[in-house]
C-alpha cells in the first residue's frame, strides 16, 4: 500500500469523525453520541465554533444575521 493511499484513508476517517462529532458539547449534552470534554476530537471542536459563527452571522428564516463587528 503506498503512502498517498494510506494518507487519504486517514484524512477521510478524520473528516468523517469531525462531521460526526461537531454537534457534541463539552458538557456532554450534545448529539448524536452525548460525548463530552476530552472525548471530542479537537478538529470537531474547531468546526463546531465555525458552525456556530456561521449560523449567527448568516440570515436565516428564523433570525437576521448578527454583525460580527460593530462600527462606531
Amino acid at each position: 500500500m503506498n503512502y498517498l493511499k494510506i494518507s487519504l484513508e486517514s484524512h477521510h476517517r478524520l473528516i468523517a469523525l469531525t462531521a460526526l462529532q461537531h454537534h457534541e458539547r463539552e458538557d456532554g449534552q450534545g448529539y448524536p453520541l452525548r460525548m463530552g470534554g476530552k472525548d471530542i476530537h479537537l478538529h470537531a471542536k474547531i468546526v463546531a465554533i465555525a458552525d456556530v459563527f456561521h449560523a449567527m452571522s448568516s440570515n436565516r428564516v428564523y433570525h437576521q444575521a448578527m454583525p460580527f463587528y460593530k462600527g462606531d
